[in-house]
């Protein structure tokens, strides 16, 4: 029950979260005794995977790039740090749960482990969660957490990437290692291990990984604008576009197999969906009582004022009674419902994007 509680915990905190740099929600729920969280699926790589990819082919990791990929983490967490009502702490930031795909857009993952006002878990005096190695000191402590905590995660996470090496190596004895940075841990400049770094940059890490949370960045957003005045004045030209020609320079033939490979299994499993319909006439139990509601679309959608019109649909702005979220719903103008040609295209619109 604690990790079933826990798993719909991050579902509950997920689904509220609509930001470019967040992995998005798309639907939660329960089927006989499974639960699932249905998400966005991100054509890319883990920072892990990647650091641990150029430590294959002998290369670097671009300091640009770094920058990049984390001022862009840093917007996606200030979104969910200063989103209204949450009090929202990830306490998990860490090289696995920062995405970057192909296009170059970063994309932070996993609030499993997130701490937030409507959550039903509650720490228990004592109990720490994380990865000991991006634990701030605060959080090794078990003391009241905000989002300056996921700040020194992210300075963790780019000094790493900036030289190569781990900041907090692991000797394979957690609670020696939680009591470590629990004390006073310390961090030695990025400067003593590479020259590539320039001394404003690693000024910039250090203020991230400062041990008093006062002294460091003392929001996301700051830490998201020094990095990318930082960026602006040293490489302008760095953006999207430069993240994802790096990463398919990386991952460019292993990217073509698993599409083929994605698309196989599309392919495979379109019988589902026919599986899953109704039989012809029957009813659907969750739509019971409701067909009368010209305002309830599919059981779920509350439809709530017309946003606007064109030749192929009609949008409204709706409430999705299920998530408790706001939507916008696009219907096909009740002129062409019966028009079999303009139900496929707009299908076939719905697939493409």
């Amino acid at each position: 029950p604690e990790y079933i509680g826990r798993f719909m915990d991050e579902a509950k905190v997920m689904v509220r979260l609509g930001h470019g740099n967040l992995v998005q929600v798309f639907d939660v729920g329960e089927v006989e005794d499974e639960a699932y969280i249905a998400m966005e699926f991100v054509d890319g790589r883990d920072i892990r995977s990647v650091w641990n990819r150029c430590v294959e082919v002998r290369r670097a990791f671009p300091v640009d790039v770094a920058i990049h990929i984390l001022k862009e983490a840093c917007r996606g967490l200030d979104y969910a740090h200063t989103y209204e009502g949450l009090h929202l702490v990830h306490r998990d930031i860490s090289p696995p749960n920062i995405m970057v795909n192909f296009a170059g857009e970063t994309k932070v993952m996993d609030f499993g482990l997130a701490h937030s006002a409507i959550k039903l878990e509650h720490t228990s005096p004592g109990l720490v969660f994380g990865k000991v190695p991006y634990m701030s000191p605060e959080q090794a402590r078990g003391d009241a957490l905000d989002g300056r905590t996921d700040v020194f995660a992210v300075g963790v996470v780019l000094w790493e990437l900036l030289t190569g090496r781990r900041l907090f190596p692991s000797t394979g004895d957690q609670a020696a290692e939680i009591a470590a940075r629990a004390r006073n841990p310390e961090i030695p400049s990025t400067r003593d291990h590479t020259r590539r770094v320039p001394p404003g940059l690693d000024a910039l890490v250090l203020k991230a990984l400062s041990v008093d949370p006062d002294d460091r960045f003392q929001s996301a957003a700051e830490m998201s604008a020094a990095l990318g005045r930082f960026l602006s004045t040293n490489w302008p030209g760095t953006d999207n576009h430069r993240v994802g020609s790096f990463l398919t320079d990386l991952f460019g033939e292993e990217r073509v197999h698993h599409r083929q490979q994605l698309e196989a299994m599309l392919s495979d499993a379109a019988h589902l969906d026919d599986a899953g319909a109704l039989p012809e006439g029957a009813d659907d139990d969750d739509d019971e009582g409701d067909e009368e509601d010209v305002n309830l679309v599919g059981g779920r959608y509350r439809l709530t004022r017309k946003l606007g019109e064109g030749g192929m649909g009609v949008v409204y702005r709706a409430r999705d009674t299920k998530l408790k979220r706001e939507v916008a719903l696009k219907l096909l103008p009740d002129a062409l419902v019966a028009d079999p040609e303009r139900r496929r295209r707009f299908e076939r619109e719905a697939q493409l994007l």
